[in-house]
């Protein structure tokens, strides 16, 4: 895949999100359908990810005007009555050295099977919220916020995913090299419901967000036709561009010398995604609780779980989001 100027997922002067080598994985449908899917399931069954284990292998990410190359590769094929089950592997590389590597299991499915679904737990939002918020307190001396605010407006959150962050939190959080922005059809987050540096399920702080669902929003009509579903990828970058609010309020970014935010490379992130988010649904919740930060030398690791909710309803656990936050003093 070339990586075109006018990509979408761009997130800054060169760079792109990592929703660009994920969705690649895309080629692992072409090739079932090259194996035959649609002859011996007469066509009535659509894919959905079920699980993936991601490590990222290298920091040389590719920029805009290069290419990646993807390897999908089916290491266990599962049928039983209408279901498919696929295990599989999937690598990507940029000049001929390996960025990514994830192991992955999707799954063909009727709709009555996805209409059975019950997400991850049966528990709605509100409850589940609730049970968290009364654990672990103790609090974060790495924190400095830049501000005391922690509910943020739609205006004031795409304000920072368009890259105004001076103009919202002034000169302290932006003195660094690099240029976070996102275009507006990019932004997977509309508001910052709630975030503390105190609590959480690990005692490091946690943030919660909304995004508003559209049935015209982009991703539907690319994904799929006919069956109009939102990537998990899609809200897995929902989740990270909440993460990056809540590291600029809570001064990560307010360092002495200039930095550059880089993916852990070495660090195991899983997912589950189990339930669908169709046109009809109404919003997005997004909840983070950080469980790791710890400095070494010049460079601060974050690592933090999220929780996807539709309509009330956890449909996407997320484990290990790892962010280096690196000082540069040369």
């Amino acid at each position: 895949y070339d990586i075109p100027d006018e990509c979408i997922l761009k997130t800054g002067n060169d760079s792109v999100s990592t929703v660009v080598y994920n969705e690649a994985a895309h080629i692992g449908i072409f090739l079932t359908a090259y194996m035959g899917i649609d002859t011996y399931s007469s066509g009535k069954v659509k894919f959905r990810i079920t699980d993936a284990t991601t490590r990222y292998i290298s920091d040389n990410w590719p920029v805009i005007g290069e290419t990646i190359k993807m390897r999908f590769s089916i290491d266990k094929l599962l049928k039983s009555g209408s279901i498919t089950i696929i295990k599989c592997s999937y690598k990507v590389y940029a000049k001929n050295e390996l960025i990514i590597d994830i192991k992955e299991s999707g799954g063909f499915f009727t709709q009555e099977t996805l209409n059975n679904g019950g997400g991850i737990k049966k528990v709605m939002y509100q409850s589940n919220i609730q049970s968290t918020l009364s654990s672990a307190k103790s609090s974060c001396n790495v924190y400095m916020p830049v501000t005391n605010e922690r509910t943020f407006s739609k205006d004031a959150v795409h304000m920072f995913l368009s890259g105004r962050t001076e103009e919202y939190f002034g000169k302290r959080v932006v003195n660094s090299k690099i240029v976070y922005e996102v275009c507006e059809d990019a932004m997977f987050v509309d508001e910052i419901l709630e975030m503390n540096e105190h609590g959480g399920k690990y005692g490091y702080g946690y943030v919660i967000a909304r995004k508003k669902i559209e049935s015209s929003f982009w991703p539907f009509k690319c994904h799929f036709k006919n069956d109009p579903v939102l990537p998990g990828t899609i809200m897995i970058e929902g989740l990270s561009q909440t993460f990056t609010i809540f590291q600029t309020v809570m001064g990560a970014f307010q360092t002495k010398y200039p930095f550059n935010v880089k993916l852990c490379t070495g660090y195991i992130m899983q997912s589950r995604f189990r339930g669908e988010v169709k046109t009809t649904n109404k919003e997005l919740l997004y909840r983070l609780d950080v469980k790791t930060i710890k400095q070494t030398g010049i460079d601060t690791l974050y690592v933090a779980d999220g929780e996807v909710y539709c309509d009330e309803v956890q449909i996407i656990e997320h484990k290990n989001a790892s962010v280096i936050v690196s000082e540069e003093k040369n």
